[in-house]
């Protein structure tokens, strides 16, 4: 009707869009007003011209598939693509073409809508070009902080590894020079009971061994602390921890340990790391869990170690205090947890208010063939019968000992004896070994704590070899494991060298073999 063809009229008029009409020879037959603003050509200008005249060079092969679709009979909606003004300034379209049919419902034309999309591809193009710019500023900004990520890393590593060459220093401090010092001037007082003194000086002089017994104590407590004393087994991380967990029961906790009894070598400084880390974790049971009982166990799983420290405490909220450095400044879950991601490991904790807190710590073992450990899996009971000896003319004796003072101290007094001469010395466990192999000695005095090779590994070394030789052991340390490991290692004897003095002698004569005149 007229009404609705002039409905139609002022749709097309008014419409921001380009709407063009064109037959199916592609010849342009109207042409409205938007598509004068959009391409620049005027209705006189464009009707009866071929729509290609819109086309770029590069996009004419566009107009044949139009027309395929449009003889068809099938629409093509939102087709983006460009085209080009009058004045020869590309532009981008969003078309929209319907096949346009006479009364008789023939295909005789196709009518085009186009819109200008020339803002928005503009706009599009910037965002994308952002997006660009910002991805790459992201990853340079990752690369910049994973770098920065891994030198922290490596920094937070020298740092523990500084603290802890710093506690070892000092305790050899300790051991070397003060420990040592102590052990000469006891040996030296004991010296003394063999004098005839007034009775007033024999009081002092007990007072002075008291006193330099004391010292002596508070200087094997102070290394302990500093640094865990030899173990049988440098290589096994439960050994430290066994260590670790007894000082800890010493302040008042309960902690029951759980191993698969599977050995668990790991290079050096993760042994150390795990004791500092298993310290930490049980000192926070004790400052922070209110509870007094701690379960601790060890796992060997494939190529790593499994260490898990649960307490059933008061636990925290993970979202407010996750990987938080402890009130006091201590070594710090954050600082675990860097220190095993550095050398390979990893580190959870599970904790919830009310319900406690799981600490479970990862570490790569350390390949290495399975050492034999049959002889760590029993101990060495002597019977009364079998510590019977004959005394003979000349027990020989091999003093192992990396102190000279102590040394010196050891010869005066076995050599007073005439039934005791010392056949060498050696200032480490290596030594030691070569000289056994050289002399033959009866009896050994072996000193634990050692450069070089320590008096445990020169046991077990010696034992092997020479099972016939009795061994002393002789330590500054007066710890249980080190008692443990001395024995199992094959020491028929343990003295601390607050002791030697009185004891030595007695010891080695009950623990010479005879021999014959």
């Amino acid at each position: 009707s007229e009404l609705t063809n002039a409905f139609l009229s002022a749709i097309v008029k008014c419409s921001d869009d380009a709407i063009i009409s064109k037959d199916l020879n592609s010849i342009i037959t109207s042409w409205n007003e938007s598509a004068t603003r959009i391409f620049g050509y005027t209705a006189e200008e464009a009707i009866s011209k071929p729509i290609t005249i819109l086309f770029p060079d590069d996009r004419i092969e566009e107009e044949d598939e139009i027309i395929n679709q449009v003889k068809r009979g099938n629409r093509v909606n939102h087709y983006e693509t460009k085209r080009i003004r009058k004045d020869g300034t590309l532009i981008h379209v969003s078309l929209t073409i319907s096949p346009i049919k006479d009364s008789e419902g023939n295909i005789v034309g196709a009518s085009k809508i186009a819109r200008d999309i020339t803002k928005r591809k503009e706009a599009e193009a910037k965002l994308e070009a952002w997006n660009e710019t910002l991805e790459k500023r992201v990853e340079e900004r990752t690369k910049t902080l994973r770098s920065y990520q891994s030198q922290l890393q490596e920094l937070a590593s020298k740092l523990n590894k500084a603290e802890e060459l710093e506690r070892h220093r000092l305790a050899s401090e300790l051991h070397d020079n003060l420990g040592q010092m102590l052990t000469v001037a006891k040996m030296q007082v004991d010296g003394l009971q063999y004098q005839s003194l007034p009775d007033m000086i024999s009081k002092d002089i007990e007072k002075l061994k008291q006193v330099i017994h004391d010292a002596l104590s508070y200087t094997q407590n102070l290394m302990a602390e500093l640094k865990p004393p030899p173990v049988l087994d440098n290589e096994n991380v439960a050994e430290v921890i066994y260590w670790t967990v007894k000082k800890m029961e010493e302040r008042g906790l309960n902690i029951t340990v759980k191993d698969d009894g599977k050995r668990k070598p790991v290079d050096k400084e993760i042994r150390s790391m795990f004791h500092q880390s298993v310290r930490e974790l049980l000192q926070n049971v004790i400052k922070h869990a209110d509870t007094n009982t701690a379960w601790i166990s060890l796992w060997r799983e494939k190529d790593r170690v499994k260490v898990s420290v649960k307490d059933n405490g008061r636990g925290f909220d993970l979202k407010k205090e996750r990987l938080a450095l402890t009130v006091d400044g201590g070594f710090g879950l954050f600082n675990i947890q860097e220190r095993l991601n550095w050398h390979g490991g990893s580190f959870e904790i599970h904790s919830e208010l009310g319900k406690g807190t799981e600490a479970i710590l990862y570490a790569p073992l350390k390949k290495d063939k399975e050492k034999d450990t049959s002889r760590r899996d029993k101990e060495s009971n002597l019977t009364a019968d079998e510590k019977q000896i004959e005394v003979r003319k000349k027990f020989k004796i091999l003093l192992v000992d990396d102190h000279n003072m102590v040394r010196k101290g050891l010869c005066q007094l076995i050599e007073r004896q005439d039934d005791m001469s010392i056949v060498a010395e050696a200032s480490d466990g290596r030594e030691g070994v070569e000289l056994a192999h050289e002399h033959s000695p009866d009896i050994i005095v072996m000193d634990v704590n050692m450069p070089v090779m320590d008096g445990i590994q020169a046991t077990q070394k010696i034992k092997i070899e020479m099972p016939n030789i009795r061994i002393i052991a002789l330590s500054l340390h007066d710890s249980e494991e080190v008692i443990q490991n001395m024995r199992i290692a094959g020491a028929s004897a343990y003295l601390t060298k607050s002791e030697a003095f009185e004891s030595l002698i007695e010891t080695i004569r009950a623990e010479a073999p005879a021999i014959e005149e």
